[in-house]
C-alpha cells in the first residue's frame, strides 16, 4: 500500500506565518516566517497581497523542493469569523445536505463562506458553524494564488484548537502579540469563544497584554459559570496556554494565581520533534488531525 501523501498545514497570524507538514502521523518539517508589519488590514484580511505572497515564497523556498504546494490546509485569523453551535440531537447527523441547511438558518449571512462541522458526542451532537465573509477568504486565496499554491481546505483556528488539543474539557488560552483566542470546551463542543485584541495602544508591552488576556480570561469563565448552572466548569478542568506568549512565566503564574486553575500538558496525537515549541505549532497539530 502506498504511504499517505505529507499534508502541509498552514498558520496565519497577524505577525507570523506557521508552516508544519505531517506525514503517517508524524511530523515532517515545521518551520515560521515573520511577517512585514501592514501585511494584514486590522480586520484579519490581507492588506498587501505581493507582501504576504513574497513570504509564502520565502517559507517554501526554505522547504527546498519537497514540499507538497498544492494541498494546503490553511487556518486564518478569526476575528471577523461568526460562530455558533447548534445542537442536532435527533437529526440525520450524516445527511450533509441537511447539516448544510441547519448551518445557513444558523447564521443567514450574506457574501459569507459557511463551513460546519458535527461535534460533540453521538448522544449529544452539536453543529459547529462558522460564516466567514467572502472578501476575507477570497484575499487569503489571492495571496497564495499569487505565490502558486493551492488549498485543500479551510479551517478556523477554535476548531483547529480545540482538535490539537485534543481534550473533551478544557479551558483553552491562546496569545498572540495581537489577538488572543479564549475557547470553553466542554464534552469536546466550543461552548464559549472569544477573541480579545491585544493590540491596542496601551497594551505595547508583553506584561500588558498578557495581563489584559488575563482579564478577559476571567471574565469569560465568570460569564460561562454564571449562565451554565450546573454545567459549570469544575475546578479540576485545567488551562491550555497555546501561542507566542505561552512559554512567558507571567501568563502561566497570573492565570494560576487569578483562577487558581493548573496548566494543562500539551499531549499531541500525533508525533512532534523534541525541538519544535509544540506551543505555537499546536494549531497546525489540529489542521494535520482534520478530517477532509
Amino acid at each position: 500500500m502506498a504511504p499517505h501523501r505529507e499534508r502541509i498545514t498552514l498558520v496565519v497570524e497577524n505577525e507570523v506565518l506557521r508552516l508544519m507538514g505531517v506525514q503517517e502521523g508524524v511530523v515532517t518539517r515545521w518551520a515560521s516566517a515573520p511577517l512585514p508589519a501592514g501585511t494584514l488590514a486590522e480586520d484579519g484580511s490581507v492588506a498587501d497581497l505581493a507582501a504576504l505572497a513574497q513570504v509564502l515564497e520565502r517559507l517554501w523556498s526554505s522547504q527546498g523542493q519537497s514540499a507538497p504546494r498544492d494541498s494546503l490546509v490553511l487556518a486564518i485569523p478569526g476575528r471577523q469569523i461568526a460562530s455558533s453551535l447548534v445542537p442536532v440531537g435527533g437529526l440525520q447527523t450524516a445527511d450533509e445536505s441537511l447539516m448544510e441547511m441547519k448551518a445557513r438558518e444558523a447564521l443567514p449571512r450574506e457574501d459569507s463562506y459557511h463551513d460546519w462541522q458535527v461535534v460533540g458526542p453521538s448522544s449529544q451532537p452539536g453543529l459547529f458553524v462558522v460564516a466567514a465573509p467572502a472578501p476575507l477568504v477570497d484575499s487569503y486565496l489571492e495571496a497564495l494564488n499569487i505565490a502558486e499554491l493551492g488549498v485543500l481546505a479551510v479551517d478556523v483556528k477554535p476548531l483547529a484548537l480545540i482538535r490539537g488539543v485534543g481534550q473533551r474539557h478544557a479551558i483553552i488560552v491562546d496569545g498572540e502579540r495581537s489577538v488572543g483566542t479564549i475557547i470553553i470546551v466542554d464534552e469536546a463542543l466550543p461552548r464559549l469563544v472569544r477573541f480579545p485584541a491585544l493590540n491596542a495602544p496601551l497594551l505595547a508591552s508583553q506584561e500588558d497584554k498578557i495581563m489584559r488576556l488575563v482579564e478577559v480570561l476571567q471574565e469569560t469563565v465568570d460569564r460561562y459559570n454564571s449562565e451554565a448552572g450546573s454545567r459549570a466548569l469544575h475546578p479540576s478542568i485545567p488551562i491550555f496556554l497555546t501561542g507566542s506568549l505561552a512559554d512567558n512565566p507571567l501568563l502561566q503564574e497570573a492565570v494560576q494565581q487569578v483562577l487558581g486553575r493548573a496548566a494543562g500538558r500539551l499531549t499531541p496525537a500525533i508525533q512532534v520533534p523534541g525541538d519544535m515549541p509544540l506551543s505555537q505549532f499546536i494549531t497546525n497539530v489540529g489542521l494535520a488531525l482534520k478530517r477532509l
